[in-house]
């Protein structure tokens, strides 16, 4: 991440808007942030660190207080922040929760952000973090570890103990999903415990299922809690009752078939008594059906004729009904030939002045057009008096566009003299610009030369220091490998007197086999010890590091001073005369660009009216040119208006020709007279003649009705006679005088009767049926028995069949409980033996991850690979701390044994080559944490952007620290961080140190009053 543009307003002490280029650095990346204490240093650290992560850049601050206090509610406060990730920009803008002006005044605002990346826009504050995080592949704790140091946390990664590291390097190198893993370990090994007894009082309670079965062998395997026997026995138990359960079942079905046969007996014998009991009381009932079997024929016979009587009683209904509608029809036909005669007058009259209307319609006709040509007449007076006042004010306009125009042919003469000298002084701008940006162009070659220059005399002081010392490393080197060589020599020599003091007489020697041991090796007295041996091996090994550390370094400023030698075209040994020559060259430029841009200045003044003199004389070019147009314009309208007005003059004069001595209120009143008789005799004749032809359809109606009610009559009477002769005939039939109507009953009384002699009948024929069936049935017994003899046979086999019933349920419970107990023992040993199995395998699992398993040292599997990271780190801080401290310190991981089961082995110790002693970093004096604190960290930032492929540190800030430093120290950090520099990171420290100031050439001044802070850059 490298910062391209950082914005805030009413942001901590800086109440106005305040925005920092850092492009404006010059590429320049190595700066310096300096003012007065609490003017708002660190507030630039905690901006951006807001801006990314939504926090500020240390512990000692909360977002929740941003906002100025020097800022009011009508004050926004936000931040907004350009940043370029892999050659690709993005731009963040946030604002803390914050009463601030809105659309209705002063409203409280909720934080918010936009994050604009890739061609869209994240307003949602979650999902921008998370966007940010993996973006720039660093949380915000790794953030404030790697790329920015908060002032008084600087030295914490240095001093913290093992359990603070871990924490930090956990969320540094993502071992929270090794965590994790060792965490879910131990959760399964508690499950898979409890499980295992879980199971074990599973299998104890599942005996208890087997306490209903008799049987002795069984309960002694459950006593034993030999599982494995149980289920062997209960299979037995098994196959031995499905035999006797086979051998119950057989009798109890022989046994039924006995009781069914019985049963069947009785039940023949008892259907056919009541069949014959029931005949009995069918014949003494005939008597009673028979009767009423005359009563519904002497019924029958009434309602014929009760029939027959109704229908004559409808026919003479009918014929009166026809006498009264053709008296009616009579009436109403008289009525009508009355109405006809009044209609006729009326209708005579209307007809008349129906046949009149052909010339009503021509006279009205005449009228209208007389009246159109009053309305257009009238018309034509308007227009013309338009006409005649809009020419008028045409003359008046024309008048006025002309005397402007006379106005702006003078103004646009002066306007052409002003523009000619502007662009006079344009072309000297061009010239001058041209000419500046040449000599401004060479100028930063030159200071860009003139500094490779001066960075390549400082390699080349480094370089020769550096050489001296790799000398030194190498010779020490040779020494350390001379003296490891000799005494792994005599070493190895004095194992056999070391293997030959623990041999006792008779032991098998671990040399040669022997058993016998006439004369055996000693011990060389001058041998060193096997823990001297390893020191010295150390101290060989240190010394070949730190050889191939210091030719490295070498070979850094050697590729170094070379590639400025390509690039600047100076040898070394030309170097001197090169850089005095540039210097005499880079003074005399300025002094150019001074004086030219001192004329460019001049010019520009005058020329700056150019663009507006030019647009002075467009601008009248443009107003003239209209002006004519409108000239034209109004010309050519006038006389187009006067040959309109001629021509609607003539026009009018032919119509006033048409209407000679009328008069229009005379036109007028005669054609509404017109118009009122045609409308009323259209309107009325049809109406009339349409209500002659009704009265004369319905006169012809009637008199087709009486004719057909005559000829109804006579069909009536007939019909009437017809209906007479059947109702005597009936009477007669069923002998039967006027009150055969006495016979009648009730329809539902009918109903019923019939129902019950039908029902009756049925039963006769169903119960001789079923008696003469029952009686063959009987017959066909083999054995002839009483019903009670019978009945004493059932009972019996019902009793033994209750007896086989028990015992079988007995053994179908035996069974089930057999089964079901084999089935859950069975289930729960094999669940039993896989838990067992798998509890021995998770739980040396866990052993192993966590941590307490002897053979791997009970390291735990994230400690582990938090050492490996760790080694990296110290290995590359102290490739750094070597050059800060003048090859003193070295940093290393503590083997000092700590107390507790807490975290161990990741505190840090520093030798001192002064005095050949380790001891603990917290007793390094302030400038010394300081330089100790850098490097871990520089060293934490290289190993994190080689581990992770995805992570680009560009940037580095600081804040505070340099004040505990001497010159000398000084002058070492500084080197450290221009190295950084020089590989392209940017460097940004906050410090109060002086000579900072004069090293550091590019800054960002902080300044502050009563009303805020302000930041300002200065290159």
């Amino acid at each position: 991440m490298r910062p391209i543009k950082l914005e805030m307003n009413a942001f901590g002490p800086y109440k106005e808007k305040t925005v920092l280029d850092f492009t404006e650095l010059n590429n320049q990346t190595l700066f310096l942030i300096s003012g007065p204490t609490g003017a708002g240093k660190t507030t630039l650290f905690d901006a951006i660190a807001y801006a990314l992560y939504d926090d500020a850049s240390g512990n000692s601050r909360s977002k929740e207080a941003f906002k100025s206090d020097f800022a009011t509610d009508n004050d926004f406060c936000y931040v907004a922040f350009t940043f370029e990730v892999n050659g690709k920009e993005y731009y963040i803008r946030r604002n803390p929760a914050q009463k601030a002006p809105g659309k209705r005044g002063i409203i409280d605002h909720g934080s918010a952000v936009e994050f604009h990346h890739d061609g869209n826009v994240t307003t949602k504050i979650s999902d921008a973090n998370k966007e940010i995080i993996a973006l720039l592949a660093l949380s915000y704790d790794q953030f404030k570890q790697i790329v920015m140091l908060p002032q008084g946390e600087f030295k914490h990664l240095l001093e913290s103990d093992s359990k603070d590291k871990e924490a930090i390097f956990r969320n540094i190198f993502g071992t929270q999903v090794i965590l994790k893993f060792q965490e879910n370990l131990k959760v399964k090994v508690s499950k898979l415990t409890k499980d295992v007894a879980s199971n074990q009082s599973e299998l104890k309670a599942s005996y208890q299922f087997l306490n209903s079965l008799e049987d002795a062998l069984l309960h002694s395997y459950c006593d034993e809690e030999d599982t494995e026997a149980v289920l062997d026995r209960l299979g037995e138990l098994n196959k031995e009752l499905l035999t006797e359960a086979s051998n119950i079942q057989k009798k109890i079905e022989e046994t039924t078939l006995s009781m069914r046969k019985y049963e069947n007996h009785w039940e023949h014998t008892e259907k056919l008594q009541t069949l014959t009991a029931r005949s009995e009381e069918l014949a003494l009932e005939a008597a009673h059906y028979k009767a009423l079997e005359s009563q519904i024929i002497q019924f029958e016979k009434a309602q014929d004729c009760l029939d027959a009587k109704g229908d004559f009683q409808k026919e003479v209904a009918a014929k009166t009904e026809l006498d009264t509608m053709l008296r009616e029809t009579q009436e109403k036909f008289t009525g009508y030939q009355v109405n006809l005669n009044d209609k006729l007058a009326t209708f005579e009259t209307m007809e008349a002045d129906y046949k009149q209307l052909p010339e009503w319609r021509q006279l009205l006709d005449t009228r209208n057009k007389q009246l159109e040509v009053f309305e257009q007449i009238q018309k034509l007076e308007k227009e013309i008096a338009r006409l005649l006042e809009s020419q008028t004010e045409n003359q008046e306009k024309a008048t006025v566009l002309r005397m402007t125009d006379t106005q702006l042919a003078d103004d646009l003469t002066d306007f052409l003299a002003q523009l000619e000298e502007s662009q006079l002084a344009q072309a000297r701008v061009t010239v001058s610009k041209d000419k500046l940006h040449e000599l401004q162009t060479t100028h930063s070659l030159s200071k860009q030369l003139i500094d490779q220059l001066d960075r390549m005399a400082g390699l080349i002081s480094a370089h020769t220091q550096a050489l001296t010392e790799m000398q030194q490393a190498e010779t020490e080197a040779l020494e350390k490998n001379t003296l490891l060589m000799a005494s792994r020599r005599l070493f190895n020599q004095n194992m056999a007197g070391i293997l030959a003091d623990n041999l006792n007489p008779g032991d098998e020697c671990p040399v040669c086999g022997s058993l016998s041991h006439p004369t055996l090796a000693t011990k060389i007295s001058k041998a060193p010890s096997e823990d001297e041996l390893e020191q010295i091996q150390k101290e060989s090994t240190a010394s070949d590091r730190s050889f191939t550390q210091k030719s490295e370094h070498v070979r850094s400023i050697n590729l170094q001073i070379t590639d400025l030698e390509i690039q600047t075209g100076v040898t070394r040994d030309g170097l001197a005369a090169a850089y005095e020559s540039k210097m005499t060259e880079y003074e005399e430029m300025t002094a150019e660009i001074a004086h030219t841009s001192k004329e460019l200045q001049t010019s520009e003044l005058v020329a700056a009216l150019s663009d507006a003199r030019g647009k002075q004389v467009s601008a009248v070019q443009d107003e003239r040119s209209t002006i004519q147009l409108k000239l034209k314009e109004l010309e050519t309208f006038y006389q187009a208006r006067m040959e309109q007005i001629t021509t609607q003059m003539s026009a009018l004069e032919t119509l006033k020709g048409k209407v000679n001595d009328l008069e229009v209120d005379s036109v007028r009143e005669e054609a509404d007279n017109y118009q009122a008789k045609i409308v009323y005799t259209e309107k009325a004749f049809p109406v009339v003649k349409q209500e002659v032809n009704d009265i004369e359809k319905q006169i012809a109606l009637s008199k087709n009705s009486q004719e057909s009610l005559d000829q109804q009559l006579g069909v009536a009477d007939k019909r009437m006679t017809q209906a007479k002769q059947r109702l005597d005939e009936k009477l007669v039939e069923a002998q039967l005088g006027e009150d055969f109507e006495e016979h009648l009953l009730p329809s539902h009384t009918v109903a019923k009767a019939k129902k019950e002699l039908v029902n009756y009948m049925d039963e006769c024929k169903i119960t001789q049926r079923n008696r003469e069936e029952q009686e063959k049935i009987v017959a066909a017994f083999p054995e002839q028995l009483s019903s009670d003899a019978v009945q004493e046979r059932i009972t019996a086999l019902k009793a033994e069949l209750l007896q086989l019933d028990a015992a079988s349920k007995k053994i179908s419970n035996d069974c089930q409980t057999v089964k079901h107990g084999e089935d859950t023992i069975k289930c729960i040993f094999n669940k039993g033996k896989a838990v067992l199995k798998e509890y021995g395998q998770v739980k040396r699992l866990s052993d192993i991850a966590n941590g307490q398993s002897v053979e791997t040292g009970r390291l735990s599997f994230e400690r582990y690979v938090m050492a490996i990271y760790y080694e990296e780190i110290v290995h590359a801080a102290n490739l750094r701390l070597i050059q800060m401290t003048d090859n003193r310190y070295l940093l290393k991981r503590s083997t000092r044994e700590a107390k507790g089961a807490g975290a161990k082995g990741l505190e840090l110790d520093v030798f001192d080559h002064f005095t050949g002693q380790t001891r603990s970093v917290k007793t390094l004096s302030g400038g010394e944490s300081f330089k100790a604190s850098l490097a871990l960290a520089l060293g934490l930032s290289d190993v994190m952007q080689q581990q992770s492929g995805g992570i680009q540190i560009d940037t580095l800030f600081i804040d505070e620290g340099f004040g505990t430093l001497d010159a000398e120290s000084l002058e070492q950090a500084i080197q450290t961080l221009s190295e950084l520099n020089a590989n392209g990171r940017m460097v940004g420290i906050i410090s109060h140190v002086e000579e900072l100031k004069t090293r550091i050439p590019a800054h960002i001044k902080v300044t502050h009053s009563s009303s805020g802070s302000k930041a300002t850059i200065s290159v």
